[in-house]
């Protein structure tokens, strides 16, 4: 998820969140007022924003998930490059020291 699609979900999970509050406190007014139509709409208004609250975290913490294996999944491969360096450099009777430059060289 890059920086835009994270404010994005932030911003929406905020709104929900704000409409759940907005729509409860509708829905206790129309109680104490006897309002029936009052406190039906701020009931659907709390419950359809709880709902897109969940979604929306829901969605996030997958994205959020999803980036960290992908972070490991790359330091394993770097990892593993490094390692295949060194070993190609020991295997050629190098020191080594020189390996490391050269995977310094081919990481961003």
């Amino acid at each position: 998820m890059t920086n835009i699609e994270d404010t994005t979900t932030s911003a929406v999970a905020s709104v929900a969140s704000k409409s759940t509050i907005a729509g409860a406190s509708a829905s206790t007014i129309g109680w104490l007022t006897a309002d029936r139509y009052v406190a039906l709409g701020g009931l659907a208004v709390a419950v359809l924003g709880f709902i897109v609250n969940v979604l929306f975290r829901w969605l996030h913490q997958r994205a959020v998930t999803r980036r960290h294996a992908d972070e490991e999944a790359r330091a394993r491969e770097l990892h593993d490059l490094k390692l295949k360096v060194l070993n190609a450099r020991l295997a050629q009777g190098g020191k080594g020291d020189d390996a490391l430059d050269t995977v310094a060289e081919l990481t961003p």
